[in-house]
């Protein structure tokens, strides 16, 4: 005789009890939650970009919002749904030291790491978002996007606004004042789960600058960048600066 598995309902409809309980999103964040994610579906499958990502505080909001886009197993690798420092630790491969650091996994370079990672060991990706953060007071949270090449260093400034490098971007967000400059003003007894689609959605949000800036930037004509490089290597002065200095070439 086979081994029976353990018995559960399945009938969908909920008793009132428990769809009272249930903590409710504000209508207004899911409806823009799901925009954004048709819009960065859109952008994703329009410049055949492929995204991975390595949610924390989202708790996989994100990939859902994502998943909902027709087509979007084109542009969407997957999601790391890292919520427990042990998951970053054995899942994405973050240094134990870097938790000795930060204990509480909510940094600057903990989302950078775990952007970082996600990519590295998704090689079909070509973009990569992370985000950790805390969603009761005082709630913030920490957002990186990369895309490759990967950056060599990334510069910090400890607990700015916004952190950039090469093809990195690092954003910290008070979740707290994003909710605060809605009207009307939201629910407070749900602030946890708004705050929660309130960092997806920023999330979205920067994964699309990311992309259509990088764009904008291949698109633009190479006229001076491998030039100055290539004078930075030899030591050369450009003859527009030498004119302007009031200099002549030897």
């Amino acid at each position: 005789m086979k081994p029976r598995g353990p018995e559960f309902e399945t009938d969908l409809l909920f008793s009132d009890g428990l769809e009272k309980s249930a903590p409710r999103v504000d209508p207004r964040l899911e409806r823009q939650l799901r925009r954004e994610a048709r819009t960065l579906g859109t952008v994703l499958l329009k410049h055949r970009e492929t995204l991975v990502l390595a949610e924390s505080c989202t708790a996989g909001r994100v990939s859902a919002a994502l998943g909902e886009v027709p087509g979007i197993s084109a542009g969407l690798a997957g999601s790391w749904v890292t919520y427990q420092t042990d998951s970053k630790r054995s899942w994405l491969g973050l240094a134990p030291a870097l938790f000795r650091k930060h204990p509480d996994a909510v940094s600057a370079e903990v989302s950078e790491k775990m952007a970082l990672q996600a990519l590295r060991r998704t090689p079909r990706a070509g973009v990569a978002a992370a985000i950790t953060g805390h969603l009761n007071p005082p709630a913030h949270a920490w957002l990186t996007v990369l895309r490759r090449p990967l950056p060599r260093t990334s510069s910090r400034v400890p607990w700015s606004a916004t952190v950039r490098c090469g093809n990195s971007f690092t954003q910290w967000i008070d979740l707290e004042a994003t909710l605060g400059s809605i009207h009307p003003p939201l629910d407070q007894k749900n602030d946890r789960a708004n705050r929660q689609v309130a960092a997806s959605i920023l999330l979205l949000r920067m994964v699309r600058a990311l992309i259509i800036s990088g764009v904008s930037q291949t698109e633009r004509p190479p006229s001076s960048l491998s030039r100055v490089r290539r004078q930075a290597k030899t030591g050369k002065t450009p003859s527009r600066q030498l004119k302007k200095r009031g200099k002549k070439r030897p």
